[in-house]
């Protein structure tokens, strides 16, 4: 029995030691353009573009986590081969061109080919100046490049 036992847990133990965290293949620090595209009701919408920095690792509570340069926009995904899918209702506050601004995160992916990875998102936003907000939606398309492991 002790024999059977030792030859049943071993492919199993193997099979855990082999593989790692889930999405290990993403990580790495990457940067690349910035389009960011607001869109108010009743206003035109409005593209601008930029250049981030983020940095992929392995997640507490999700596959992997895509945290940007300033480290206050932390992204959960889960792996799925090359493709990670990020948790929708993350909402991330900061500044843009003097102006606060609230982006909750409804969809997105990061597709990783090669050592390039092209990372959609959308969602809604608050704009908020001069003591009013504004309600809006947006669409961000970063091309990244992985600049170090």
């Amino acid at each position: 029995m002790k024999r059977s036992m030792i030859w049943l847990s071993l492919p199993l133990a193997t099979f855990a030691l082999g593989c790692g965290p889930a999405g290990q293949q993403f990580h790495g620090s990457y940067t690349g353009p910035d389009s960011l595209t607001v869109s108010f009701p009743g206003r035109a919408s409005t593209t601008i573009p930029g250049k981030v920095s983020y940095r992929v690792s392995e997640g507490i509570d999700s596959d992997i986590v895509i945290v940007d340069a300033s480290g206050t926009c932390a992204l959960p995904a889960e792996v799925e081969g090359n493709v990670a899918t990020l948790r929708a209702g993350v909402t991330c506050t900061g500044e843009l061109e003097g102006v606060s601004l609230s982006l909750t995160f409804t969809g997105g992916t990061a597709v990783l080919t090669g050592s390039s990875i092209q990372l959609d998102s959308s969602g809604t936003l608050t704009y908020s100046a001069n003591g009013q907000s504004f309600p809006g939606s947006f669409v961000r398309n970063n091309s990244l490049t992985r600049i170090a492991k």
